[in-house]
């Protein structure tokens, strides 16, 4: 399953970065990758929580599904429970 435009978008608007949302989608698109440094450090800034905001990279990463708190905090940056739900989703699959 991969993501749809929508969650791309909002990935890129929520990352304030093109580079780094689009990274992001493609990662957790192809089921596993590897996401920069900079794009992890704009995750944890962006989470405003450093352990978090590491682990949900990791999650990306290793393209494994979300735990609670990584999706609550996806939600938040994200301001769209509905998209976190669909990147979790297709992480978890």
């Amino acid at each position: 399953m991969a993501l749809s435009d929508h969650a791309r978008r909002y990935l890129t608007h929520a990352m304030k970065s093109s580079f780094a949302g689009d990274e992001i989608a493609d990662v957790v698109d192809a089921g596993s990758g590897t996401l920069s440094t900079p794009t992890k450090d704009r995750i944890k800034v962006l989470f405003a929580n450093r352990t978090v905001g590491t682990d949900f990279a990791a999650s990306v990463d290793a393209g494994t599904a979300l735990t609670g708190r990584e999706k609550e905090f996806l939600g938040t940056v994200l301001t769209n429970r509905e998209v976190a739900d669909e990147i979790a989703d297709v992480l978890a699959t």
